[in-house]
């Protein structure tokens, strides 16, 4: 069974600026690229994907 969490939030680094601070911090985890759109953070027990907010979603 797996449990998926969200967190939004705000900050001026581009996604994969934010995947590379979380790598440095959190011991075990290799930056991917999914080969479609977008970098994400894989470990043994764990996903991390970051994105942009659609323009849509801005306010």
């Amino acid at each position: 069974m797996a449990t998926a969490y969200e967190l939004d939030l705000a900050t001026v680094v581009k996604p994969v600026q934010a995947l590379e601070m979380l790598s440095r911090h959190i011991g075990g985890l290799t930056l991917t690229w999914n080969g479609k759109n977008s970098d994400y953070l894989l470990g043994s027990t764990i996903e991390i994907d970051i994105s942009e907010p659609l323009k849509s979603w801005q306010i």
